[in-house]
């Protein structure tokens, strides 16, 4: 079961649960994320819940160590394993050449948590002092609307809205921009932002717990403090200003990647829990 520590999910995957335990069948949990992962549920109901599909199951896996310690400290009867998202590395293989005019993407959900307010005011400072960017967005969610008129009213020709794309579509639009970025206030382990490293992305992202595991700063990426546009703005406009370590981060990015975060690696990892849990039948 692929779950998040929200409400919601944990209603509708604790029924599950309960239907594969009521069929006799080994259950696998992995947490992908949700604004409770970190942060203890406000309903003490909803928490026992949680922890009742937890600790009942064969194997819970998370995304990296940080949260491995963090859920095992509020439910200590559970069987933690750690593995990190991956990528296919020769999906992201291809040429990319710098823009005269520097693109700037994002990609994911719409949403307040992915930091976009951030995002609308870091561009609206970077227009204002005359920075010359394009800024393309790709994804849908709740905050959809609010978040293209704005950024079409502020910034008219310099943004393009992509809709939601997939497979090749993806992974060109990543290629094709020059910088990512993704200043989530939370996150688990971005899929986005382990493909736009594998694509050869400049990243630039919130220093969490989860991503900072992934990025050292200045070596293959970027990291600003979440919820802070002006910090945002800054590191944006020094990037946008000067392309000189651009390509070093970008090679230590991609590198990163095909070390640490490959699917083949990933496959292993995974059929290794499978089958431990099966055990535990």
């Amino acid at each position: 079961i692929n779950t998040a520590m929200t409400t919601r999910a944990v209603f509708r995957d604790a029924v599950l649960a309960w239907a594969a335990r009521f069929a006799g069948k080994p259950v696998m949990v992995s947490i992908h994320g949700g604004e409770n992962l970190l942060v203890p549920f406000k309903s003490t109901f909803v928490k026992n819940i949680a922890g009742r599909m937890l600790e009942r199951s064969e194997l819970v896996v998370l995304l990296n160590a940080h949260e491995n310690a963090a859920i095992l400290k509020r439910f200590p009867g559970i069987k933690p394993e750690t593995l990190p998202n991956a990528v296919p590395t020769d999906a992201a293989a291809g040429a990319r050449e710098e823009n005269r005019v520097p693109v700037i993407v994002f990609l994911g959900r719409l949403h307040d948590s992915k930091g976009i307010g951030e995002i609308l005011a870091a561009c609206i400072m970077l227009r204002d002092r005359g920075v010359e960017f394009v800024f393309r967005a790709f994804g849908d969610g709740d905050r959809r609307d609010w978040f293209v008129e704005a950024m079409n009213r502020h910034l008219g020709d310099s943004f393009e809205y992509g809709g939601v794309v997939s497979g090749h579509e993806k992974w060109s639009a990543l290629r094709q921009a020059d910088i990512f970025v993704l200043p989530s206030a939370f996150e688990g382990l971005s899929m986005a932002l382990l493909e736009a490293m594998a694509a050869g992305c400049v990243v630039v992202a919130s220093n969490i717990e989860s991503i900072s595991a992934v990025i050292r700063d200045g070596e293959n990426g970027y990291l600003v403090p979440p919820q802070d546009s002006s910090k945002l703005a800054k590191i944006l406009e020094r990037l946008l200003a000067d392309r000189s370590d651009w390509k070093k981060v970008r090679e230590n990015a991609v590198e990163s990647i095909r070390r640490h975060y490959s699917i083949e690696r990933y496959i292993i990892r995974l059929e290794s829990f499978y089958s431990e849990a099966a055990k535990g039948k």
